[in-house]
């Protein structure tokens, strides 16, 4: 094997582009504040018109595999689930769906693939267009257990829904869309209905949940607080604690917050 170490937006130059025939790719997830200056130059000017509000490195790797495949190639990446949905990935979603059909999509933000980081990713697979080739349904796959299982489904092309996962197939358009909500055709029916209907957010104040950046560190067991610092933690509720309808009485975590109304204490 040719194998090189090199940095890959300094050297995508020297890459010829449109002569690969798959590009594999577990990109670093790191977001453009947490690179030095000179990084996160060479990362927006890489990404160009689609870089766009806070980037990430995994973006200019991706755009690179969209680059570098010859007609009929594939791409096969682990991405965070956000790239389906975040703002500042819209035009890269817009620029992978112009060029490439989306093969596959697994969802594993239930399954704790990386178990000591609060990553949830997706499997994204995508064939660079071939004018000589017509579009097919792209497979979605959505995991809570049985992983293995879901994808011997998806290569046997074989459609189902359990309590453990859900494959389906979706048609290209419905990543023509500026969000990539993955919907089976029951639920794309009911996205259908809710949508003439008032959103949540016209009577409500919506806010998004927090990212400690380390679990480990700043996440304990509230047992283990230590004694004289009970002010400095407040309770922890882990989305994949909750209960439907009801908020548990008791939580047995306890999150890092040195808060008060507001103010650092």
């Amino acid at each position: 094997l040719n194998i090189k170490n090199a940095d890959l937006i300094q050297e995508f130059a020297s890459l010829q582009v449109g002569a690969a025939d798959v590009v594999i790719s577990n990109p670093p997830y790191i977001r453009d504040d947490a690179l030095p200056e000179d990084a996160r130059a060479r990362l927006v000017s890489f990404l160009g018109e689609y870089s766009q509000g806070r980037t990430n490195l995994y973006q200019a790797f991706l755009k690179a595999a969209i680059d570098l495949l010859s007609p009929g190639g594939y791409g096969l990446f682990v991405v965070p689930h956000d790239f389906l949905l975040n703002k500042s990935a819209e035009p890269l979603r817009r620029y992978l769906a112009e060029r490439c059909w989306i093969t596959c999509i697994v969802d594993l933000t239930s399954i704790p693939v990386f178990e000591n980081l609060g990553t949830y990713v997706i499997l994204l697979i995508f064939q660079r267009k071939n004018l000589h080739q017509l579009p097919e349904k792209a497979i979605i796959a959505k995991c809570g257990d049985l992983v293995g299982q879901a994808l011997q489904n998806i290569l046997e092309g074989k459609e189902e829904e359990n309590s453990f996962f859900q494959v389906y197939s979706v048609d290209q358009k419905s990543f023509e869309r500026r969000e990539w909500h993955l919907l089976s055709s029951s639920e794309s029916a009911l996205d259908l209905k809710m949508a003439g209907l008032p959103r949540l957010e016209d009577f409500l104040l919506i806010r998004e949940g927090f990212i400690t950046g380390a679990d480990k560190i700043f996440i304990i067991d509230s047992k283990d607080i230590p004694k004289g610092d009970e002010t400095l933690f407040v309770p922890y509720l882990a989305d994949r604690s909750m209960q439907g309808w009801s908020v548990p009485r008791k939580t047995n975590l306890s999150v890092f917050y040195p808060f008060k109304n507001g103010l650092l204490m």
